[in-house]
């Protein structure tokens, strides 16, 4: 039988245990990640309110993408964020960020309909240049 006796350092113990320098780590990435997710979705926002083309001819190209280049001048790590998650600027991405944007607008729309005592519905259509039926409905 083989006894081995491994000497302890107790000072080294008192130290941050691994798993709360793991953990601080991974709050710090989710922060990170958590600003420049928030700087896609803003950018979106804007380019949506004023109606603004998002994407160029090319995925790369395109006013989103010339404002986040843009905006990461003031947000540190913005353009190494984008450069490891390029699956966050997918067309599919910017497709259902801006759905659950319309969505949010509906929803608060329809809420404040629900609470007025009256409204009107104005619904007009029309044909456009390219033969497309245009409609158009208003809700005063």
């Amino acid at each position: 039988m083989w006894l081995i006796c491994i000497s302890v350092d107790h000072s080294d113990l008192k130290q941050t245990p691994v798993f709360c320098q793991l953990n601080s780590a991974a709050k710090e990435e989710q922060l990170q990640n958590f600003k420049c997710l928030s700087a896609i979705i803003s950018s979106l926002r804007y380019l949506a309110v004023t109606g603004q083309a998002i994407r160029g001819k090319e995925h790369k190209g395109g006013n989103l993408m010339e404002l986040l280049e843009e905006r990461s001048m003031d947000i540190p790590g913005l353009r190494q964020w984008i450069g490891k998650r390029s699956s966050w600027l997918s067309c599919d991405v910017q497709n259902e960020i801006i759905e659950i944007m319309a969505h949010r607008v509906l929803r608060s729309s329809c809420e404040e309909i629900r609470k007025s005592p009256f409204f009107s519905l104005i619904v007009d259509s029309s044909t456009d240049v390219s033969r497309q039926e245009q409609l158009s409905i208003i809700i005063r």
